[in-house]
């Protein structure tokens, strides 16, 4: 064939299918015959006779790469030509298809021995394997999607990671996420065998941001991977990729703020909102779903990192919609209340704030308040301490961005039933008062280590604080500054049923006054805030508990 025929050379419709279905042929032929071999089971095979190999003294190194690496070029050689020569007749390049195949599988030897990829980037092959990406048989690129997860598994080449690196630097210059994708566009999920070349092309670009995570702006910018993670989650069926791609996309979204902005320019916020719909009225259906759901709301919980993002959640009615989840009390009731406690914190999310209590969310959040589920969270692998951490943090929030109209339908809620939302703030008072105290015993050891192996005395508070707001003081100081909202807004009978509840437990206002005085101390300014600082209100709120 001359040049202009080769670059002219284009597939005809039904060749590979027509391979396959000569393969199943051969198979019928000889019923007696062991059963055909998947990709995947070659290559194990091919990795178990390298491995016995090199038990044996065999090792692998740059001269044995040299020869792999030239056998796998001269079988791309051989198949290529056979397809430009009978490319209407499947049988004729049938045998060169299989041998191409294994060749692949024997290539899986080289990411046993990453300390060589120096030695792979400098003889050139990387441009071959990506070019079979486009193999007119979607088996061949479904194998040399596998060789590439393989190549850069981040298990698999910890102890040569600069390398490994390196490598999947050369990898990206020669366009190898936009191939990949294109390979991906052209499977059909339908086949078991291709469905599972999406998995293995997922896990490549899992394995990417976690060997690099800094390529995740690349990825974004350069090519539409994030929009069809968005796309592939969306799908109403259940399926092993749909799950994937959410881990995926979780990834990528919590990688960097440009992943992020270009999540919300892409439509993300309510393609999200619209995928975890279904789970408004029912719960899902196994322990793989629920890893979806919350995959899908680990992902939102992410974006709200930035501010325009709550905007557009507010705007697509997440508020609503995850309100809708509360009243239903289902297994995304939890993971409803932590996105809910992300859109409205801060001075961000104070219209978040509005919305919620003019959907009547204030009812529905005082009763996840007054009343824990232990039974059900734990049941279902889950901590009451975070759950109470969220229902805090939504209640911090709907008082710090309190509006003139909003505020006094809050401070009712305090007041209604014989002041009961007090009670049960004493209540929770005084249980991570407990675990705050039984902690800071222990951390007194922690300091003197901290000081031991050199930081100075302001690194040595700052981490030991950073372990008491873990250990349950962060949730201790949501606690007592809606304790002070209460006693401050609902006038001097508020004041004291808090303090003759507290003094029947053995504990005072001053105690509470004492957690709000070194809160205050610890919060940060905020630009974003308009009126009175944050800070400034606890100082004040602690002051009139004096």
């Amino acid at each position: 064939e001359d040049e202009d025929d080769i670059l002219s050379f284009r597939r005809r419709e039904g060749t590979d299918a027509d391979v396959r279905k000569r393969k199943r042929e051969l198979d019928d032929e000889h019923p007696g015959a062991p059963r055909r071999m998947t990709a995947e089971e070659e290559r194990d095979r091919i990795l178990a006779a390298l491995a016995q190999d090199n038990a044996k003294g065999e090792d692998f190194d740059v001269g044995s790469l040299r020869k792999l690496v030239l056998s796998f070029e001269k079988k791309v050689s051989v198949n290529t030509e056979a397809r430009i020569k009978h490319p209407d007749e499947p049988a004729r390049f049938l045998d060169s298809e299989m041998k191409l195949n294994e060749a692949i599988g024997e290539m899986h030897v080289i990411s046993t021995n990453p300390a060589l990829y120096p030695e792979v980037i400098k003889i050139g092959v990387l441009s071959t394997i990506l070019g079979l990406l486009s193999h007119d048989n979607v088996d061949i690129a479904a194998a040399t999607i596998s060789l590439l997860e393989e190549l850069i598994d981040v298990e698999a080449v910890e102890d040569s990671l600069d390398d490994a690196r390196a490598l999947l630097q050369e990898l990206f210059e020669q366009q190898m996420p936009l191939m990949l994708l294109q390979a991906v566009s052209r499977l059909d999920e339908e086949q078991r065998e291709e469905a599972d070349a999406v998995h293995h092309a997922l896990g490549v670009i899992e394995n990417m941001l976690e060997l690099q995570a800094s390529m995740c702006d690349r990825l974004v910018a350069e090519t539409e991977w994030l929009s069809y993670l968005i796309n592939r989650v969306r799908a109403r069926d259940f399926d092993p990729n749909r799950l994937y791609a959410s881990e995926v996309l979780a990834i990528v979204v919590q990688s960097s703020t440009n992943a992020r902005k270009r999540f919300g320019e892409l439509d993300g916020v309510s393609s999200l909102l619209e995928a975890l719909a279904p789970f408004k009225r029912k719960d899902p259906g196994s322990a793989d779903e629920v890893e979806l759901m919350e995959n899908l709301f680990n992902v939102l919980c992410a974006a709200m990192v930035e501010d325009d993002l709550r905007g557009l959640f507010v705007k697509a009615e997440g508020v609503e919609l995850m309100l809708l989840m509360l009243r239903e009390q289902l297994q995304s009731r939890r993971c409803a209340l932590r996105l809910l406690s992300y859109v409205m914190t801060g001075p961000a999310g104070a219209h978040a704030c509005t919305v919620f209590v003019e959907k009547a969310g204030i009812k529905i959040l005082f009763a996840a308040f007054m009343v824990t589920p232990q039974h059900k969270l734990r049941k279902a692998g889950h901590s009451e301490l975070e759950y109470e951490e969220h229902v805090l943090s939504i209640l911090t929030a709907l008082f710090r961005n309190a509006t003139e109209v909003t505020r006094p339908r809050l401070l009712g809620k305090f007041v209604e039933n014989d002041f009961a939302k007090i009670d049960r703030l004493v209540e929770l008072f005084l249980a991570y008062s407990d675990r705050v105290r039984a902690t800071e015993h222990k951390l007194a050891d922690t300091r003197r280590d901290l000081l031991a192996e050199g930081l100075d005395e302001q690194e040595a508070e700052d981490e030991v604080y950073s372990r008491r707001l873990e250990a349950g003081l962060f949730t201790l100081q949501m606690i007592v500054y809606v304790m002070g909202e209460a006693a401050s807004g609902c006038g001097p009978s508020a004041r004291d049923h808090l303090a003759r509840v507290l003094r029947l437990r053995g504990h005072t206002l001053a105690e509470v006054q004492a957690v709000l005085v070194e809160f205050s101390k610890n919060i940060e300014a905020d630009a974003r805030e308009t009126g009175v600082p944050f800070r400034e209100r606890v100082a004040a709120l602690a002051e009139q508990l004096a």
